[in-house]
């Protein structure tokens, strides 16, 4: 995720199946609205807070048990 620092303006990003375990490297996705990472080994929700534009998240198919408040 380490080339996404050079696209800050990008809208929409699906990374499903691609065995992401961890959210990094979307810190300067500030105009992200919609963000796919269905089916990787994601397993807590963390890093996105920032993305204020966010309205679509996608994570099915990974192992989250609790969800932040």
């Amino acid at each position: 995720l380490e080339a996404l620092d050079r696209v800050p303006q990008l809208l929409q990003l699906d990374i499903s199946y691609h065995a992401i375990t961890r959210l990094q490297g979307l810190g300067r996705l500030t105009h992200l609205q919609e963000l796919n990472l269905s089916y990787n080994g994601i397993n807590r929700i963390e890093n996105i807070f920032h993305l204020r534009q966010l309205r679509v998240l996608n994570l099915t198919g990974n192992q989250i048990t609790t969800i932040p408040t």
